[in-house]
């Protein structure tokens, strides 16, 4: 279910005895919430971008949001973690899903649009099932922790 406006929710995770909170904003893609969208870009130090594998126009639009990310935020060169959520349809249908192949080099072009120097990561998961979720905060605490701490 795309979401309609902006969910926030927090999330408390321990890496290396230092606790991390994270302010999650799901925000919607709607042209209407640019200018809220914007706002909460601007003081970011770590990003999840996520795409839906059913949706076909998903992942390309990840370029959207790191131009955005990139053009509002305060501090350069953020953290990125790609995921692309709802590997749990793969069990109902392999058709028209955007592949773990597809997301992967999608990753691959981000890293040379953006240059190595800046940490990008990917993961696939369901936040239905509960697949990787912990794994992609984990690696983002971890990531987040070493840029500020450079």
């Amino acid at each position: 279910m795309p979401t309609l406006g902006a969910d926030i929710n927090l999330k408390e995770i321990t890496i290396n005895n230092q606790t991390l909170k994270f302010r999650i904003w799901d925000l919607a893609g709607q042209p209407k919430f640019d200018v809220v969208r914007k706002q909460y870009f601007r003081g970011s130090v770590g990003a999840i971008l996520m795409y839906d594998i059913s949706e076909s126009d998903s992942l390309p639009n990840l370029h959207n949001w790191v131009n955005q990310l990139d053009e509002n935020n305060l501090i350069k060169k953020i953290p990125i973690v790609v995921v692309g959520n709802k590997i749990d349809l793969r069990k109902e249908s392999e058709s028209n899903l955007i592949t773990k192949k597809e997301g992967l080099e999608f990753v691959e072009r981000l890293e040379g649009e953006l240059g190595e120097e800046r940490p990008k990561f990917f993961f696939e998961s369901s936040a239905k099932d509960n697949i990787n979720t912990s794994k992609i905060f984990k690696k983002l605490g971890e990531e987040v922790v070493k840029f500020i701490g450079s």
